[in-house]
């Protein structure tokens, strides 16, 4: 067992049918931009996300909860990762950069298209 992490590129429909603290529901089929092994300080950063945007009740109960994620998020993200690898070169937003940055990158891309990316684990 272990953390599974994945991101999702879906459409403004789909994306409006999440609810949060809820699975994703089935009839979405959302292609995968992204997936983490046991990227467990991204897990951690997502968590307080989901925290502060009310898809979580506690970090225990962020699993298998997709969380929307908008732009400015994901520049957040990204200014996180950047600085915690500077810092902490033992941590996991080390090990997944360029991974990381792939899937920044395409985050972008996709929200400049009007679509929605979405973090979705399990674990």
């Amino acid at each position: 067992m272990g953390l599974d992490s994945y991101a999702y590129s879906m459409n403004m429909l789909d994306a409006a049918k999440l609810v949060p603290g809820e699975q994703l529901p089935g009839e979405i089929h959302a292609p995968d931009i992204a997936y983490w092994r046991k990227h467990h300080d991204l897990h951690a950063w997502m968590a307080e996300l989901a925290l502060r945007k009310g898809y979580a009740s506690n970090w225990a109960s962020f699993n298998c909860v997709p969380l929307p994620l908008t732009l400015e998020e994901i520049e957040q993200l990204d200014a996180h990762a950047a600085q915690e690898r500077r810092t902490n070169r033992d941590g996991t937003f080390h090990s997944y950069a360029v991974q990381d940055q792939e899937f920044l990158d395409k985050a972008r891309a996709d929200i400049s298209n009007g679509r929605v990316i979405v973090y979705d684990s399990w674990w």
